[in-house]
C-alpha cells in the first residue's frame, strides 16, 4: 500500500511502485541464500557431526529450500511476475519458523527456543520492509506475534514475558512502517523534482536551467516581472499544407521548430509553447536578464538567418521556401507555474503577452517580417536599424502603440519579391525611413551569453 492522499500523480505511483518491485529480487535472493546456508549447516550436524539433535530437521529445510529456489527463480523472470513473491513472507517464511521452533520446544530449553523465535520472527518483520509495503509488515506482525504467543505458551513463559514480546514486535514494525512512510516520501519528492526539471528543461535554456538548480525555487513562484516576448509565425502555412501530406507537415513543423528553439535558447530565452505553426518565448525570466530586450532582437534576427539556411536545404531538396513574421513586445507580465492540479506548466500570462501576439499578428499587415514595440526598443542597449512603422491602434488598448521594423534578412529568393510590396506600403503610410542609435554593448551577431 501506498500512503497517498489522493492527488498523486500517475508516474509518481509508478515510481512508488518500481521501487516496490526493485526490492523483491534482492529480498529473495537474501532468502534463498539464507536457507542454503542453513540447510547445509544441517547437512554438517546429521551427516558429518552425527548429533542426534538435529536429526528429523531436513525434510521441512530442503522443501523450504527448493521453495525459496522457485520464488528467487520467479522473481527473476519479469516485473509481472515478480509482485506475489512478496507474499512469501507471510505465507511460507513464518509459518516454516513456527513449525521448525514447534519441533525445537521438545528437544532442547523450551523458553531459550522461544526467546530464539522472537529474534527471527523480528528479523522477518526487518526484512519485510524490503517490500515497502504496510500491509504486508502490518501482516507479517499479526502472524509473528499469535505464533510468538504460542511458542511462549507452550514453553511455561509468564504473561509478562509473552506481553514483552508482543511489544517488541510491534515497536518493531511500526518502526519499519514509518521507514517505508519516509523512503516512500523522499521517493515521492524525487519524482516530482525530477518531473519539473524534465518539463522546464523542454522549455528553458540549459544555462538558464542551470541557474534554477543552484538556487530555490522562488524563481519558479508566482511573480510579476518585466519580461520581453516574442511570437512567431509562418507565413502562410495553411496554403502550404494544403500541398504537402501529413506526414510532410509533421516533419517540416518538427524540423523547423527544432531550429528555432537552438536558436532561442542559444540567446537564453524561455520557449513557452508551441501553437499550430507558431511559438511563444520570452526573455527575462525564470532568470533576470538586464539586457533581454537586445537578447529578444538578436534572437529575432538570427531566427530569420536560420530560416533563410533552412529555405536552402529545401530549395535544395525541390521544396518551396517558408516566410515567417516575428512580434517582439516588453512589459509587466505574471510568470510562473500556472495550470490545474492535473497538468501544470511554467508560462507567462498578462496584457503584454496579448500585445506581443497581436505585433506579431500586424506583420502580416505591414508587410514586414519582424516587427518591435517602442518599449522594447527603449530597453534595447544595442544599434539596430529600424524604420518606424507608426503609432499603430492595437483591439483592446485604448492607447496606440508605437511600432518599429528591424531591418530584416530576408530569403535571398524572395528578396525582390518582398522589396516591391515594401516600396508600395512606404508610399501609401508615407513611413519614413530612420536610424536609431542605441549605445552599443554586444556585437550584433554575438550569441554568447
Amino acid at each position: 500500500m501506498i500512503p497517498t492522499n489522493g492527488q498523486l500523480s500517475p508516474h509518481i505511483l509508478q515510481a512508488v511502485h518500481k521501487e516496490q518491485i526493485s526490492g523483491l529480487v534482492p529480498l529473495n535472493r537474501i532468502r534463498f541464500w539464507g536457507v542454503t546456508s542453513i540447510v547445509a549447516l544441517y547437512m554438517f550436524l546429521e551427516f558429518v557431526l552425527v548429533s542426534p539433535n538435529w536429526s528429523g530437521f531436513l525434510p521441512l529445510l530442503i522443501g523450504y529450500w527448493f521453495v525459496s529456489l522457485g520464488i528467487f527463480y520467479v522473481s527473476k523472470q519479469g516485473v509481472d511476475k515478480q509482485g506475489w513473491t512478496a507474499l512469501a513472507i507471510p505465507i511460507v517464511d513464518t509459518p516454516v519458523v513456527f513449525m521448525h521452533e514447534f519441533r525445537t520446544l521438545e528437544m532442547v530449553d523450551p523458553q531459550g527456543t522461544a526467546g530464539f523465535a522472537l529474534g527471527v520472527f523480528a528479523l522477518l518483520i526487518v526484512l519485510s520492509a524490503i517490500t515497502m509495503r504496510h500491509r504486508l509488515v502490518w501482516c507479517v506482525l499479526g502472524l509473528a506475534v499469535m505464533m510468538e504467543v504460542t511458542l511462549m505458551y507452550l514453553a511455561a513463559m509468564e504473561v509478562g514475558s509473552m506481553a514483552g514480546g508482543v511489544v517488541i514486535l510491534t515497536l518493531l514494525a511500526v518502526s519499519v512502517v514509518t521507514l517505508i512512510t519516509r523512503v516512500t516520501n523522499l521517493i515521492v519528492v524525487a519524482t516530482e523534482e525530477n518531473a519539473r526539471v524534465d518539463s522546464l528543461s523542454r522549455f528553458l535554456a540549459p544555462a538558464v536551467m542551470k541557474e534554477i538548480n543552484s538556487a530555490d525555487s522562488r524563481a519558479l513562484r508566482g511573480s510579476e516581472l518585466v519580461i520581453t516576448v516574442l511570437f512567431a509565425d509562418i507565413r502562410g502555412f495553411t496554403t502550404l499544407s494544403e500541398h504537402l501530406a501529413p506526414e510532410q507537415v509533421v516533419g517540416l513543423l518538427n524540423d523547423y521548430f527544432s531550429r528555432m528553439t537552438t536558436v532561442i535558447f542559444r540567446h537564453g530565452g524561455t520557449l513557452d509553447k508551441f501553437v499550430g505553426d507558431g511559438l511563444m518565448a520570452y526573455f527575462g525570466a525564470p532568470v533576470t536578464q538586464e539586457d533581454q530586450a537586445d537578447r529578444a532582437i538578436r534572437c529575432a534576427i538570427e531566427m530569420q538567418q536560420a530560416v533563410n539556411f533552412f529555405n536552402i536545404e529545401r530549395e535544395g531538396r525541390g521544396e518551396s521556401a517558408i516566410r515567417i513574421g516575428i512580434g517582439i513586445h516588453t512589459g509587466s507580465a505574471m510568470v510562473g507555474v500556472i495550470g490545474s492540479d492535473k497538468r501544470k506548466g511554467y508560462t507567462a500570462v498578462g496584457d503584454t503577452v496579448n500585445v506581443a501576439a497581436r505585433v506579431e499578428g500586424l506583420t502580416k499587415v505591414y508587410g514586414r517580417p519582424l516587427l518591435v514595440s517602442a518599449a522594447t526598443l527603449d530597453l534595447a542597449k544595442g544599434t539596430y536599424a529600424v524604420d518606424r512603422v507608426g503609432d499603430i491602434e492595437i483591439s483592446g488598448r485604448v492607447k496606440s502603440l508605437e511600432m518599429f521594423a528591424i531591418q530584416e534578412t530576408e530569403y535571398e529568393g524572395e528578396r525582390q519579391s518582398s522589396q516591391r510590396k515594401k516600396d508600395k506600403k512606404r508610399k501609401r503610410t508615407g513611413e519614413t525611413a530612420q536610424l536609431i542609435r542605441r549605445t552599443p554593448t554586444h556585437s550584433l551577431n554575438h550569441s554568447g551569453f
